[in-house]
């Protein structure tokens, strides 16, 4: 189980730490505990941007400390994807690349 837990949904981030120590890491990050559970916030007023990298710099202390860290960026894996269904091939026009064409004359 990852020390550090990241997730990315609708335009936000949140976090959750597994330890007081990762809760520690986020702090010194500027993520500030939310109000209705046990994850963080990032500091307000970030741009899709300045997340992406407070998510990195998170990481990089974390791993660095010796902390795991999972990202959850909330996109389907391809076995979630619907397949779409395929369109038929058209039929192959007559006189195609099959016969050659003819040659002018000079």
């Amino acid at each position: 189980m990852p020390s550090l837990h990241f997730r990315f949904i609708n335009g936000t981030v949140t976090a959750k730490a597994k330890s007081d120590q990762a809760s520690a890491l986020l702090a010194a990050h500027k993520f500030t505990p939310a109000a209705d559970d046990d994850s963080y916030l990032p500091s307000a007023g970030l741009n899709e941007r300045d997340l992406v990298y407070a998510v990195v710099l998170v990481e990089c202390h974390a791993y660095a400390d010796g902390f795991s860290v999972w990202i959850d960026l909330d996109v389907p894996t391809p076995d979630a994807l619907r397949a779409t269904p395929r369109r038929p091939s058209g039929a192959v026009p007559s006189g195609s690349a099959r016969e050659p064409s003819p040659r002018r004359s000079r």
